[in-house]
């Protein structure tokens, strides 16, 4: 069987270093900070009651342990939560009066944005670029050369890559 190869935006993160436990998710899905965005409050909703209302039964604390397990899936549109939890419950408390899910999602959060912006950087870059014309050299002093695309913001970035369309 043939196989087609291209980049898809995967990229794999070690749980803890275990290279054997890796969560992959796709960083070129734009709507990873919509869906947490979506899910945020839930959360906070969540780590409120909990902090209000003392220690919930088990039965409450494994019911918000499902749902939250299956937001942060929906938020990487991946099978995250089995990686970074296993069969632990994600409310469990760690240290400095975090649950297990919000340092999770902190930590995740912080290493993964870096390489999102890394790829919407250089696919943004690539994207615009075939839509530009060619570099020429102009002797009108109103204008000096070609559009760096390493100052536009994102949205710029988007709009451009609209108008070649």
């Amino acid at each position: 069987m043939k196989s087609i190869n291209f980049n898809t935006g995967i990229k794999e993160y070690a749980v803890n270093g275990d290279e054997n436990n890796c969560i992959r998710i796709n960083i070129s899905d734009m709507n990873i900070a919509a869906r947490f965005k979506e899910c945020a409050n839930m959360f906070d909703e969540i780590q409120a009651d909990i902090n209000e209302n003392g220690k919930p039964s088990p039965e409450k604390l494994s019911e918000y342990d499902k749902i939250v397990k299956a937001k942060i899936d929906y938020i990487f549109d991946s099978d995250v939560s089995s990686h970074a939890f296993g069969g632990m419950n994600c409310l469990s408390p760690v240290g400095g009066g975090q649950l297990l899910f919000s340092a999770f999602l902190n930590a995740f959060m912080d290493l993964i944005k870096d390489d999102i912006k890394a790829f919407k950087a250089e696919s943004g870059k690539a994207a615009v670029a075939k839509y530009m014309p060619p570099e020429k050299k102009t002797t009108d002093k109103k204008r000096s050369g070609s559009i760096d695309l390493s100052k536009l913001t994102p949205e710029q970035l988007a709009y451009l890559e609209t108008l070649g369309k």
